[in-house]
């Protein structure tokens, strides 16, 4: 239900998949900042639009799990 979670997740596997792989802080602190610059709006829309589906579910499911 937190969007924010899938965008962390985006950073971090961009950063995994890097040809150099950070090796300090400062190297870490970078290439998190650079890949969370270059998200894509429609991904950020996308996420946003799916809350919709996402909200549903839970009231669906009276706040039980769902697949969210």
């Amino acid at each position: 239900m937190n969007i924010i979670k899938h965008v962390w997740r985006y950073v971090e596997c961009h950063v995994h998949t890097r040809t150099t792989l950070p090796s300090n802080v400062t190297d870490l602190w970078n290439a998190n900042v650079e890949e969370w610059e270059s998200i894509e709006e429609s991904y950020l829309t996308a996420l946003y639009d799916s809350m919709l589906e996402c909200v549903q579910a839970l009231l669906t499911a009276k706040g039980s799990h769902t697949r969210y």
